[in-house]
């Protein structure tokens, strides 16, 4: 471990602790503002890559393209007395 970050702030994240180093890359424990902790490599957050554990993408996504909203009504099919299928629209 080079340096100590323990409780410094990067966007989103909070250093939490060391973890290790993978693939040549030192990993720390990060605590997200949301309130989940993800392993990430440091380099990544240090330069503004990684802001947060990813809850800042689906948001952002979500700001963008909100949700649908559901309509209220049913589509129901009726048989009438000449044998004529028909739709009709009603309450749930």
């Amino acid at each position: 471990m080079s340096l100590d970050i323990t409780g410094e702030r990067y966007s989103r994240l909070i250093a939490i602790r060391y973890v290790g180093i993978r693939n040549g890359h030192n990993f720390w424990l990060f605590r997200c503002d949301c309130g989940t902790e993800k392993q990430i490599d440091l380099s990544r957050v240090r330069r503004g890559d990684t802001r947060s554990c990813g809850c800042l993408g689906r948001e952002m996504r979500h700001r963008k393209h909100p949700p649908r909203q559901r309509n209220n009504t049913s589509t129901e099919w009726i048989i009438d007395e000449n044998g004529n299928l028909s739709r009709t629209i009603g309450e749930p």
